[in-house]
């Protein structure tokens, strides 16, 4: 790439905990709902893939907590890269949220996030005091025996919803995170509850997809990083992130 297609990083986050419910969800569901933007989900063993993101992280000495919820896909382009498609997002800074709504157009709202990252770890979302979302461990007896720890990483391009927009207009971001991750199954004692906040919203699309939790990974130090907002149309699609 030249200088003028580089990848413009906004932000690049150190030290980051971080907590994901991976998942599979029905693949005809993603496959019928993802045509208007042009693009497909990523088959794995006939389902699609879900992913449920959480972090605990500190923006220009501001502590924050965030979950978002991705489908992972590809695009229709030849040549182009894995990606994800992010349904949904909340911030539980109210000026973190409104930032990524008017600055990024990024999906966020405001919400109470709660983020567990020791054993046994938890996920819970809470707005105007009901808990919308909450994952839980409940009992990491036994889990120590299972546990993987490895090196990993991801980076790729991150579409979001673009209702109406042309298709010139949609717009993505790219996303690196990388850490040294530890891994454990979604067991049958563990919990999961969804209340949709509205019809049609990330949430109720994890229940109409018939969403099945099936791994935990966790990072205690991550790095994040995000860049501007690009359309979709002018934008590099080969992430560099910064060291």
């Amino acid at each position: 790439m030249t200088a003028s297609n580089q990848i413009k990083w906004a932000a690049t986050l150190s030290h980051v905990r971080e907590v994901s419910l991976l998942g599979s969800a029905d693949l005809a569901y993603w496959a019928d709902r993802l045509k208007a933007q042009d693009l497909r989900p990523i088959e794995h063993e006939g389902k699609a893939r879900v992913m449920i993101l959480s972090a605990d992280a500190r923006f220009m000495g501001l502590v924050f907590r965030e979950l978002s919820i991705s489908v992972a896909v590809r695009p229709h382009d030849n040549g182009a890269p894995d990606a994800a498609f992010l349904l949904g997002a909340w911030n539980c800074r109210r000026f973190f949220a409104f930032c990524e709504r008017v600055f990024f157009k990024t999906p966020y709202s405001y919400g109470d996030v709660r983020v567990g990252v020791s054993l046994p770890t938890s996920l819970r979302l809470i707005i105007n005091g009901t808990v919308h979302f909450a994952a839980e461990m409940m009992d990491a007896g036994g889990l120590d025996r299972r546990v993987v720890h490895e090196e990993s990483s991801w980076e790729g391009p991150v579409f979001f919803p673009t209702h109406g927009a042309k298709p010139t207009d949609r717009k993505l971001f790219f996303a690196a995170l990388k850490g040294r991750a530890q891994t454990y199954p979604f067991e049958s004692g563990h919990s999961l509850r969804i209340q949709p906040v509205n019809d049609g919203d990330a949430l109720s699309t994890l229940l109409d997809s018939r969403f099945t939790p099936q791994q935990w990974s966790i990072r205690q130090d991550a790095i994040h990083s995000k860049s501007k907002t690009y359309r979709r149309t002018e934008a590099p699609f080969v992430p560099s992130p910064p060291a």
